[in-house]
Order: C-alpha cells, then sequence, then structure tokens
C-alpha cells in the first residue's frame, strides 16, 4: 500500500525533473566559453581585468584631486614657539 504510492510519487518527481532538464539542453544552454578559442579567451579574460582595476587605480591616482585640501600652516603656539626659538639663535 505504501510502496506503491512512493513509486507513483517518485515515478512523478522523475519525470518533473527529466520535463526540467530537457528544457536546457541544446545549443542555447552551452557555456559561451567553450566555442572560443584561446586568443579570444584571452582577450576577454583581459578586458574584464581592466574593466575591474581601471576604476580603482584612476581613483588611487587622482586621490589629491578628490578629496578637500586642508589648511597647510601651523597654529599660533607653534609660530610663536617658532619665533622664540628664531630670536634664541640670533
Amino acid at each position: 500500500m505504501f510502496a506503491a504510492r512512493r513509486f507513483v510519487l517518485a515515478a512523478r518527481s522523475a519525470a518533473s525533473i527529466g520535463s526540467k532538464r530537457a528544457v536546457h539542453k541544446g545549443i542555447e544552454g552551452t557555456p559561451p566559453m567553450r566555442y572560443m578559442s584561446v586568443a579570444e579567451r584571452i582577450a576577454v579574460y583581459g578586458l574584464i581585468t581592466v574593466s575591474f582595476l581601471s576604476y580603482p587605480t584612476y581613483l588611487m591616482i587622482n586621490l589629491d584631486n578628490i578629496r578637500p585640501k586642508g589648511e597647510n600652516s601651523l597654529g599660533d603656539n607653534a609660530l610663536a614657539e617658532k619665533e622664540r626659538r628664531a630670536a634664541v639663535r640670533a
């Protein structure tokens, strides 16, 4: 009784799996890299590598142009100390 029911359920699931897998068979389902020559594969790899690394490289080169410029002067205490030391030397 239970074995017959289990067999029917297994047959249904096997049929549905087979029909799902049959959809992906054929030329449309093959990976595109399968029919590419070695030179084309190297070109695609180079294109992907350059496209992934170009923007971070651009940012690293232009960091000084991107961030705001800070003030490049000494504070009042440091200027007073600098003048005091210059007066002591002279």
